[in-house]
């Protein structure tokens, strides 16, 4: 997929700001909600998933410096292609999309977390069950912000028949901008 010039400055600026709103938290109950993965999940469902991959990499890299190691760099990677493709390529709804794919870096947490930090299995279990709902969350988001229509006309959306954001809404209620050649 050709991506114009309009798509990749869009996917640079959620890149960039995925950094800062990766350090906005709200508490929910014992645990907080942030919004990092807002970029990455704006980007997969609107223009498939060279672009999360991307955006994914270039907003995560803030938890390096936030917690020290790279398991939210290695997590983000891992679940934005399979989230973007469920989105894009299968017309998938975003927070079924993410319910499935977010489960992609759930048996990497449970397996490096313990070994490689040496923390109990319990807490890597936790972390790993946060992010998870923290996704879930921020799809959830993305799907209430797309329903929008002036939200919509303000993101480039590649207009693929399979797009869930296509199917749902029509080309006609987007920027349609180009087809897939």
């Amino acid at each position: 997929m050709m991506y114009s010039r309009r798509d990749i400055a869009f996917a640079a600026a959620l890149a960039a700001l995925g950094t800062l709103l990766g350090l906005i938290a709200i508490p929910i109950g014992p645990t907080t909600v942030t919004f990092g993965e807002l970029s990455y999940v704006l980007v997969g469902v609107t223009l498939g998933p060279g672009l999360a991959i991307v955006v994914a990499f270039l907003g995560s890299l803030y938890t390096l410096e936030l917690y020290g190691n790279i398991f939210g760099i290695v997590s983000w990677v891992l679940v934005a292609p399979v989230f973007s493709y469920l989105c894009v390529r299968r017309g998938v709804h975003p927070v079924l999309s993410m319910s499935l794919a977010g489960l992609v870096a759930v048996p990497v947490s449970l397996s490096l977390v313990p070994w490689i930090l040496g923390t109990p299995v319990m807490v890597a279990y936790l972390l790993a069950l946060k992010s998870y709902l923290n996704r879930v969350v921020v799809s959830g988001i993305v799907v209430l912000l797309l329903s929008r229509s002036q939200f919509r006309v303000a993101v480039p959306v590649a207009i693929l028949p399979t797009s869930w954001v296509v199917r749902k809404y029509g080309h006609k209620s987007t920027k349609a901008h180009r087809n897939e050649t």
